[in-house]
């Protein structure tokens, strides 16, 4: 498992405890109602049933040192701000200014930024 496969399965695994809507991550979920993105997609999509329908409540992306500064990153970036749902990035711990400071540049509306450290076999978020 990738270093990002394995940030996006625990935040996935933690947050699923810890929210009141349901959560999709890719890769890895176990939970159903939303359809699997590719790997272009959000990492995590926190979602409702309503009515039928699966609607999302917001979509987070991570990214590792490597590919923070992709310039396709930050297309994905700008796709993912216009969905019309808040959009939150979670980035290497220290990573956080430089994330900013690139969604500011190109014009991203970020809901928030995330920080992790991998400690272990667990995810700290600041």
């Amino acid at each position: 498992m990738s270093l990002h496969d394995q940030i996006v399965h625990l935040i996935g695994q933690r947050w699923t405890n810890s929210v009141s809507c349901n959560l999709e991550t890719n890769p890895g979920s176990e939970t159903t109602g939303w359809p699997r993105s590719t790997r272009n997609g959000p990492d995590i999509v926190a979602w409702v049933s309503n009515h039928g329908r699966n609607t999302p409540l917001w979509i987070a992306k991570v990214e590792t040192e490597d590919t923070i500064i992709e310039e396709k990153a930050c297309s994905r970036w700008q796709d993912f701000s216009v969905m019309g749902v808040p959009f939150i990035l979670i980035v290497p711990r220290g990573y956080k200014a430089l994330a900013h400071f690139f969604a500011t540049r190109i014009g991203v509306c970020v809901a928030d930024i995330y920080e992790y450290a991998l400690s272990g076999n667990k995810v700290e978020l600041t």
